[in-house]
């Protein structure tokens, strides 16, 4: 893997608010086999948005 590598998936997840923050947490397949459990955070006071990734597989 180096800076030019590109990697795509799809996903399947839900969505939840409170107040004015959205969470996203979605399992991801990854094309080379991968599995991912990616928690999204987007805080729209803030405007700010948060990634996390978790190795499933």
């Amino acid at each position: 893997m180096n800076a030019d590598t590109v990697f795509s998936g799809i996903f399947n997840g839900r969505w939840s608010r409170k107040g004015a923050t959205l969470t996203l947490r979605n399992v991801v397949d990854v094309d080379n086999g991968d599995k991912n459990l990616d928690i999204i955070t987007f805080d729209t006071r803030e405007d700010t948005l948060t990634v996390r990734a978790y190795i499933l597989k």
